[in-house]
């Protein structure tokens, strides 16, 4: 999984730069700390819907342009992992189902 962190955050501090934002701009926007995002765009960590949903939001993008840099190779060996978080989902947080189908959706070629 720290491979797709990792492309995920790059995608994210290259859509972050393209607005002229800096980390800690975007992180106050975010209502993150910035050492947060930092992390974040390094790789080490992985972020929740939530957060994903306000960048999405904040730099004013869909999930395809956050998720552009992936190709369905990257994705296919977290199959089940993904069947499991959206199962997780469905029982425990229903309301995160409307993020989670946008994602899915965005990785369709």
């Amino acid at each position: 999984m720290s491979n797709v962190k990792k492309i995920l955050g790059t995608r994210i501090a290259e859509l972050r730069k393209a607005r002229k934002l800096t980390q800690e701009q975007l992180s106050e926007l975010l209502n993150i700390s910035p050492t947060t995002l930092t992390n974040i765009e390094l790789g080490k960590r992985f972020l929740t819907a939530e957060t994903l949903d306000k960048i999405k939001t904040v730099l004013n993008v869909e999930y395809r342009d956050l998720f552009d840099c992936f190709n369905s190779n990257d994705i296919e060996p977290h199959y089940e992992e993904i069947k499991n978080t959206i199962e997780y989902l469905y029982k425990n947080k229903p309301q995160l189902l409307p993020i989670a189908n946008e994602l899915l959706r965005s990785f369709k070629k």
